[in-house]
């Protein structure tokens, strides 16, 4: 009998140690739980994302809703060749548009690129968290809204200059030297050599070279574009170019003549020109990191004639006979004939002086015929 006792307060002994333990290592709420090994969810998406679980959704399409203009696409390593509208550019794709060109393409549900002219644009990736793209040059006008964590990045071609948003209104432009961002509404991040800035609705700010984005500041009111004005004077018969030159805000493009120039990080910019006998009319282009354009035009003119008087004749008397003819009396009682024509804004851009008065009037009609354009 006293045996089975002992049995029996043993086993109630283990019992009792054993429901210690259990209320030690289960019932105490304060004791963390050896967590089990994270589940392998593949690489991580770029920019800090989280990716979601179930099965991946279908990669949005870039479709390309219209165009104007000359539009090229190119697959890969293929051939530019002509798009025509409802066209998709899938990843790898490439799209660029001619002088007068444009092209609007829609991503996805939610997204919108406005692609300016003599621009180019490439699709890196298109993902559910991520669409990246890279502007080789030109202008890009971005309308995104939220969508989940997905991230646009746009990327510049040349230098590791890189625009990033959520949900914004942007525009991108990329030129040689610099790349410019100025937001219409929303926050874009903008890096460059390893420092980032905010550019918040109403800013803009400009890389240039390979240097950190400038601090944000308010976007101009107006496009600031200044041409220096031709003097006046007609250039010689033989000097058939010209130096445009002239002012526009950092980080714009402008085209001179139909040529793009290097716009100077203090704005200032000069392009060489090529001229023909006769009134030349040059066009001056500036484009702003918004999209925003001004133009204006320099006249020059070249003498199909020399205006140099005759040799040996002084002292001589000038009577206007109108429309621009002056008649010039010399000493000995020969007479030249001098025509002047008005130019841009009222500067004087033909000087020619003729033996008769019938060329000083062949020339001012071939002249009004010139400065009426085609």
């Amino acid at each position: 009998m006293r045996r089975r006792i002992l049995v029996f307060v043993g086993a109630a002994a283990v019992l009792l140690t054993v429901g210690l333990v259990l209320i030690r290592y289960v019932g105490d709420p304060a004791r963390e739980t050896p967590s089990l090994p994270p589940r392998d969810l593949g690489a991580p998406p770029r920019g800090d994302l989280r990716a979601s679980d179930g099965p991946a959704a279908a990669p949005p399409r870039v479709r390309l809703e219209g165009i104007t203009g000359s539009v090229e696409v190119r697959l890969g390593a293929e051939e530019w060749h002509a798009v025509r509208s409802g066209s998709v550019l899938d990843r790898q794709g490439s799209l660029r548009t001619g002088p007068k060109g444009g092209a609007v393409l829609r991503v996805g549900e939610k997204g919108r690129l406005v692609i300016g002219p003599s621009s180019e644009l490439s699709v890196q990736e298109l993902s559910e968290v991520l669409h990246h793209f890279t502007l080789d040059r030109g202008h890009l006008k971005v309308d995104y809204a939220k969508e989940g964590w997905r991230v646009l990045r746009v990327e510049s071609g040349k230098r590791k200059v890189v625009a990033q948003s959520r949900e914004a209104r942007f525009s991108v432009l990329v030129t040689d030297e610099t790349v410019a961002v100025a937001t219409e509404t929303g926050v874009v991040d903008l890096k460059s050599a390893g420092r980032s800035v905010r550019v918040p609705a109403g800013q803009q700010s400009v890389v240039q070279g390979e240097q950190a984005p400038s601090e944000p500041l308010p976007i101009p009111k107006e496009v600031l574009l200044k041409v220096a004005g031709a003097s006046g004077v007609p250039l010689p018969m033989k000097q058939l170019s010209a130096t445009v030159r002239g002012h526009a805000a950092p980080g714009s493009r402008v085209e001179v003549g139909g040529q793009w120039t290097t716009v100077r990080p203090d704005g200032s910019f000069e392009q060489r020109v090529a001229l023909r006998p006769g009134v030349n009319r040059v066009q001056v282009v500036t484009e702003d990191p918004s999209g925003r354009r001004r133009t204006e035009e320099v006249a020059y003119y070249v003498a199909r004639r020399s205006a140099a008087a005759p040799q040996g004749k002084v002292g001589y008397e000038r009577v206007s006979l109108g429309d621009g003819i002056t008649r010039i009396v010399y000493s000995d009682g020969s007479a030249s004939y001098e025509f002047r024509g008005g130019g841009v804004r009222g500067k004087t851009v033909y000087l020619g002086v003729f033996p008769t008065l019938e060329e000083a009037r062949a020339a001012r009609a071939r002249f009004l015929k010139e400065s009426a354009g085609p």
